[in-house]
């Protein structure tokens, strides 16, 4: 885990968990089954095979933030890709 803006977090091994806290910070999860979370603004994550990656985004019409979950092998979203949300939420490549 790690805080504080532009912060950096990586873990690797299977099941394993990585969280970023900071605005533009970057979380990867490079194991089996292993979770990536952004929870900063204007972040990213990266997962592995069957990983799961979580960023944030600002919502504007209802003036808060929202999380967006993608599961690797799922809606096109690829392992070992940095990933961002867009301003409705969706994910894209970083």
């Amino acid at each position: 885990s790690a805080t504080g803006y532009q912060a950096a977090s990586s873990a690797t091994g299977d099941q394993s968990a990585s969280s970023a806290t900071g605005g533009q910070s970057a979380s990867s999860a490079t194991g089996y089954n292993a979770i990536a979370a952004a929870f900063g603004l204007s972040s990213k994550a990266m997962a592995g095979d069957t990983g799961v990656v979580i960023v944030s985004w600002w919502d504007v019409s209802a003036e808060r933030k929202r999380l967006t979950i993608g599961y690797v092998g799922e809606n096109g979203i690829d392992a070992d890709t940095w990933y961002c949300a867009d301003s409705s939420g969706s994910l894209i490549e970083a």
